[in-house]
């Protein structure tokens, strides 16, 4: 969609007003969509395959792209999916090395050149090539932010840790909940009061540290059937796992 070409894209218009915005800026809010997009665009060919789709979380307005997915499938989101769930950690490397190869060699970002740095693996490549024939689709038609809470990776584990974000915590704290998830085939994420508390459901794992955060964990288990355990035992647990 070069913006010399095409200078504007219409969003908005279901309980919005339709607006005109800048390509570009339109172009740059695609970022945080795109790992499902990705998906509608692999689904639309093999909608008639059985596939599971496991996505990396987002963040997006409401979509056609996003309404054409899940009528006729139910993926799976994993908040900090390249941290534990294997198949998006080795689509990041397959993304990054595609990347590196396209560099290395001199060539465009373009479909034909994907399968040419592929050519010499005994896999099948398929790009798909997302352009001004597609806009229509992964435009957003509202302001409404997408709820993704039913399409959670279940068992969802929860790190409630106080006055501590969860990107500040040590590495081994952030392994063992990775490795907890991934042995569930769930996902792990941190706890905000105001924003998580209807995201969790039974057999859900909250894990806690801090005098605050242990009497939630144990409000929400007098409410739902779920895991609680301190980062300690968590940490514990986790090296069993790998042991």
């Amino acid at each position: 969609m070069p913006p010399k070409e095409t200078k504007t894209v219409s969003v908005g218009g279901y309980g919005c007003p339709l607006e005109d915005i800048p390509t570009m800026d339109f172009l740059r809010a695609l970022t945080p969509m795109f790992s499902y997009i990705t998906a509608w665009a692999h689904s639309g060919r093999h909608r008639l395959e059985k596939n599971e789709y496991s996505i990396d979380n987002f963040s997006s307005k409401h979509t056609t792209a996003w309404r054409d997915l899940t009528n006729h499938l139910v993926p799976k989101i994993f908040p900090r999916g390249d941290e534990c769930n294997e198949f998006i950690s080795v689509a990041d490397m397959v993304a990054y090395l595609t990347e590196k190869k396209l560099w290395d060699q001199k060539l465009w970002l373009e479909p034909e050149n994907v399968k040419e740095v592929w050519d010499d693996y005994d896999f099948y490549v398929e790009p798909r090539f997302l352009d001004k024939n597609v806009q229509s689709k992964i435009r957003w038609y509202s302001k409404q932010e997408i709820s993704t809470i039913r399409y959670l990776a279940r068992p969802m584990i929860f790190m409630d840790v106080e006055r501590i974000t969860i990107s500040e915590l040590g590495g081994g704290t952030l392994a063992s909940a990775a490795a907890y998830a991934c042995s569930k085939g769930g996902a792990f994420q941190g706890f905000d009061r105001h924003i998580d508390s209807k995201k969790i459901r039974d057999g859900d794992v909250y894990v806690y540290a801090g005098r605050e955060a242990k009497k939630r964990a144990t409000s929400f288990k007098d409410m739902f059937d779920i895991e609680v355990y301190s980062v300690k035992e968590l940490r514990t647990r986790a090296k069993t796992l790998l042991s």
